[in-house]
């Protein structure tokens, strides 16, 4: 949960400039707070997770917490599965995006909350590699230039293979097509099926993406890549992937 601030929306990036006879608009925070608010906690979303149901979103931790006593939307009313609830939400990226967008600072604020959290427990959060990327997100979303690349946008990328050995009987090779085109919202998981499909990767051996040397997460968005590890470079992004064993 986020506490809610006070704020206006500003309109327009600083490298936009307003058409001839074209009418300047400001919005008020307070005018989206019903989008963008938790109806649980009060708060902004934070981990926004949507009902499948009826399409009602809240924090991912409110909303858990709330089906574990209750069997239908709080919002609506809608009953939800009755054995296992947890089976209709979905994490909704795009909403989080947005909310990060609009409010200045809060993906920094919610990292800080985290790693308070775990540093008062005695526990750590991850290694140095993670924390750095985590402030990289936090820049990206903070840098009003960097937005280039909304959720909408279609990002050109290469796509190159860096295993060249034979694995477990398998010879990893390139793409037919090393170049491509595909929506900003796609994530890794969905490269490494489409690599397993086109490529006959077996199930044995796992798929691993980088942008420009980094290694990606699997649920890392290729605009959130982009973002952090190519950004303001110009298209198309540099990607590979590497084929390994799993492990056991």
């Amino acid at each position: 949960m986020q506490s809610i601030g006070q704020k206006s929306i500003k309109p327009f990036s600083n490298d936009y400039k307003l058409k001839v006879g074209e009418p300047f608009i400001v919005r008020s925070i307070r005018e989206l707070n019903q989008q963008i608010v938790c109806s649980l906690c009060a708060g902004y979303f934070i981990d926004a997770t949507t009902i499948t149901e009826c399409l009602h979103t809240f924090c991912k931790s409110c909303i858990v917490k709330y089906l574990q006593t209750m069997k239908a939307c709080p919002v609506c009313y809608t009953k939800i599965h009755e054995t296992n609830p947890l089976l209709n939400l979905k994490k909704d990226q795009v909403m989080q995006d947005i909310v990060y967008k609009l409010i200045d600072g809060l993906y920094e604020r919610e990292q800080d909350r985290v790693a308070k959290f775990f540093a008062s427990r005695g526990m750590t959060q991850g290694d140095e590699q993670e924390r750095q990327r985590s402030h990289a997100i936090a820049a990206a979303y903070e840098n009003p230039n960097a937005h280039a690349f909304e959720n909408g946008t279609v990002i050109c990328f290469t796509l190159e293979c860096v295993t060249q050995e034979s694995i477990q009987g398998y010879q990893p090779r390139d793409l037919e097509k090393k170049y491509g085109r595909v929506s900003a919202r796609a994530t890794m998981m969905n490269f490494q099926s489409m690599i397993r499909k086109k490529l006959d990767v077996p199930e044995t051996l796992k798929i691993d993406l980088y942008c420009d040397g980094h290694l990606l997460s699997d649920s890392m968005t290729l605009r959130k890549a982009t973002l952090i590890y190519w950004h303001p470079k110009p298209s198309p992004v540099a990607m590979q992937f590497s084929v390994s064993p799993k492990s056991s």
